[in-house]
């Protein structure tokens, strides 16, 4: 067999290529990196430093922020902002709870309008349910004539939380008698929840107190896709928990 018939997998030796390109992408692994750990990144030596730096001063700061609060409280410079604060919340709720009944009187209704009329293809017939009645009342007045057991489920979602936040005359959902309104609605096996942009735990003690079985959830504005945690008080007319 001549050179030229010879098959040069077969008769040529290519452990020299191989280990010449092993060589040179262990060293390109190598060099790749030492780039990305501190060629493009010089700033990770000062990253470590801040938090050993950072970590240390935690440790000599640990329980002097309650102190601090304590002194901003009690100095005359917070108590007379907090004091102006709570006056012009005072001066201004009358004006708002003129606007929040305007929209009850005028808006509201005209949604309903609405949604019987030019807006009845985004409703799609679910205004005629034989299950939905529309009442166009105060919603403390709904509950407070449940008395005996009317309802299975009474959700609010009134508020930012159980608390008169967008009209003073709302507290009447959430005070004791609201509680107790909305316990003697319910028929047994019946569900009270209250949505909050933050927790409450009075708000729950109350719930208690006025005999229902209550618990908290924390659920995500946009479920598994993130967003804020919001709060979801729930007040079971039963024994125990679902």
């Amino acid at each position: 067999m001549n050179e030229q018939e010879k098959d040069p997998v077969v008769y040529s030796s290519l452990s020299k290529p191989l280990m010449i390109s092993s060589a040179l992408l262990v060293i390109t692994l190598a060099w790749g990196l030492w780039d990305e750990m501190y060629g493009i990144r010089p700033w990770k030596g000062y990253q470590a430093r801040f938090v050993k730096a950072y970590s240390r001063y935690l440790k000599t700061a640990a329980g002097g922020e309650a102190e601090v609060e304590r002194q901003i409280k009690a100095s005359s410079e917070y108590k007379r902002l907090d004091a102006a604060m709570n006056s012009a919340e005072k001066a201004a709720m009358p004006a708002a709870s003129a606007i929040d009944k305007k929209i009850n009187q005028e808006l509201v209704p005209k949604i309903l309008e609405w949604a019987n009329g030019p807006l009845v293809h985004v409703f799609a017939g679910k205004l005629d349910d034989p299950r939905v009645t529309v009442t166009l009342s105060d919603v403390h007045d709904v509950i407070a004539k449940g008395a005996g057991g009317r309802f299975d489920a009474i959700l609010l979602d009134v508020d930012n939380g159980p608390s008169a936040f967008t009209s003073e005359a709302n507290q009447s959902l959430y005070d004791n008698a609201g509680v107790a309104a909305a316990y003697a609605a319910l028929r047994d096996e019946g569900v009270f929840a209250v949505w909050s942009a933050w927790e409450d735990r009075k708000f729950e003690q109350r719930l208690r107190y006025h005999g229902f079985v209550a618990q908290t959830e924390r659920v995500r504005a946009r479920l598994k896709k993130g967003g804020a945690h919001h709060t979801v008080f729930l007040g079971f007319k039963r024994n125990q928990p679902v």
